[in-house]
């Protein structure tokens, strides 16, 4: 399990011992008698750039394609007016935004974060392009409850 660091092997023939159940049990057991957290990676600074410049943008993503942020093929998968009509309605949902939470990323190139509105809270995720620079390629917004 990379995201604790920990690995268990149990050598067996495969024929008659299937072992992974019984590692998933061993290292559930290790977990929790160990009292073990999964590893929280920093976030990188590219993807808290993009956050920033994404945020930015929103609700109306004006001038986005401009912006300079997005993959080539972004807005041929995300059509702008959609972005924006599902983007306005999520804000008009939370209401004013209070606060924008830290970015939580789940590797270098991906991850979510919150905006805190005054009736609502939406999850914004995005994934970068493993390029240099990276730029955003994937994008969901939701409203959370």
């Amino acid at each position: 399990m990379p995201e604790y660091g920990i690995g268990v092997v149990l050598l067996a023939n495969v024929t008659y011992a299937p072992t992974t159940s019984i590692n998933l049990k061993v290292l559930d057991s290790v977990i929790k008698l160990a009292g073990l957290k999964p590893i929280q990676l920093p976030v990188s600074t590219i993807l808290n750039q993009r956050k920033n410049e994404l945020v930015k943008l929103l609700p109306n993503f004006n001038s986005a394609k401009k912006s300079g942020i997005f993959a080539e093929n972004f807005f041929d998968d995300y059509f702008t007016d959609s972005l924006v009509k599902q983007a306005n309605a999520a804000f008009q949902t939370i209401g004013k935004v209070t606060t924008i939470e830290e970015l939580i990323p789940e590797n270098q190139l991906r991850g979510s974060f919150i905006i805190n509105g005054e009736k609502g809270k939406l999850k914004i995720f995005f994934t970068l392009t493993p390029e240099n620079p990276a730029l955003i390629q994937e994008y969901r917004l939701s409203v959370v409850k």
